[in-house]
This record gives C-alpha cells, sequence and structure tokens, in this order.
C-alpha cells in the first residue's frame, strides 16, 4: 500500500464582538484573515512544542484610520511600529482561554478549527502622547493573532493578521471604543486537508 501525503489548506475568519459591562455580547461582523509568512514559523514552532500561540493584537486610532493593509511579509515588529505612532496604538493581550478545538467532521479530518478568544484592554504596546485608548474617541482598526513572548514584544511573532475593512462595519471600517464596553475577538483556523 502507498501512502500519500496530505496537502493542508489553512484559512482563518474573525468575529468581532463587544463584551458589555453586565456581561452579555453583541457580534459586530465577521472576516476573513492574512496569514503571514512569518506565521509558518509560529506553526513549524509549535507543532515541534517550543511555543503556542497565545495572544493577539489589537490596533486603534485616536485620529483618521488608517487604509494600509498588511502585508504577507509583515512581521510582529513590523506591525507593532507601523501601528505606534502619537495618535495610533497596539494593545497586546494574552487569550482569555486555551484554544478550544472543534471539527464538523473528523472522520474526514476536514474543518478541524482552532478557535482563539481574547479580549481588549487600554495599555499600549508603545506608549506615546495622543495615543492612550480612550473611551468615545478610540477606533479599533487592525488586529493581529501571535505568539506573545513574556519578554516582551520585541520578541513576538506573528501569526496572521486582519483589517477591520475586511468586515462590514460602520462606520469608517472601525470599532470605536465605549465606556464599560471591551472589543473581542474569536480567531478560528481552520486546516482542511486533500489528499496528493
Amino acid at each position: 500500500m502507498i501512502l500519500r501525503d496530505m496537502s493542508p489548506a489553512l484559512r482563518g475568519e474573525v468575529t468581532l464582538f463587544a463584551q458589555h459591562g453586565d456581561g452579555t455580547l453583541t457580534t459586530l461582523g465577521q472576516g476573513r484573515n492574512k496569514i503571514v509568512r512569518q506565521g509558518m514559523s509560529v506553526l513549524s514552532s509549535a507543532i515541534a512544542g517550543d511555543i503556542e500561540i497565545n495572544g493577539m493584537y489589537m490596533a486603534y486610532t485616536n485620529g483618521a484610520v488608517s487604509t494600509t493593509d498588511t502585508e504577507y511579509t509583515d512581521t510582529a515588529s513590523s506591525v507593532v511600529a507601523a501601528w505606534s505612532n502619537s495618535t495610533d496604538g497596539v494593545v497586546r493581550v494574552p487569550l482569555i482561554a486555551n484554544p478550544s478545538f472543534s471539527t464538523s467532521d473528523g472522520a474526514k479530518y476536514t474543518q478541524n478549527q482552532a478557535i482563539f478568544t481574547a479580549l481588549s484592554d487600554t495599555t499600549p504596546v508603545v506608549p506615546g502622547a495622543g495615543n492612550a485608548v480612550t473611551d468615545s474617541t478610540s477606533k479599533f482598526y487592525a488586529a493581529g493573532l501571535i505568539y506573545r513572548h513574556p519578554d516582551g514584544y520585541a520578541d513576538d511573532l506573528l501569526f496572521s493578521v486582519i483589517n477591520f475593512d475586511d468586515i462590514t462595519l460602520t462606520p469608517d471600517d472601525s470599532i470605536t471604543k465605549l465606556a464599560n464596553v471591551r472589543i473581542g475577538m474569536h480567531w478560528t483556523i481552520t486546516m482542511d486537508t486533500t489528499e496528493v
């Protein structure tokens, strides 16, 4: 019997939600992510047991929402630099629970999903004048799924990114931070296989 290799197809989807002060959740939108090149290093290292996907970046602005999309060549350090200035910032948050696994078709080994969940906070990675997270002013507009290094963001690794302009949101492809509301994300990575 000849054993064949299986070719994996990897894709991701993000569901944005608001967590209100009373604990209720409101779904805000859903969109596809972009798995970056550095994500393959993350995946290989995770399979080897060296690291795990354990956090997220959430980019926000107190000015105009950025219209610059992230690229496949972006890394954790390049997006932090791009998203941090006098009006923009990045919050770096841990997952709120261990990732969960689900599959709708285990017998055929398709639709295998790992689901990561995180909530926003108010501490920017790179503090600066004018870029504090502020109720009714700060607008979240992009995010990244990351390996969150214990020594700090300089050693983080980026798995995938999403710009909120890929999600139907109003106004201006962003989510405004409101008092007593945290922005949350369910980030689902799906792996299917095909015989090659």
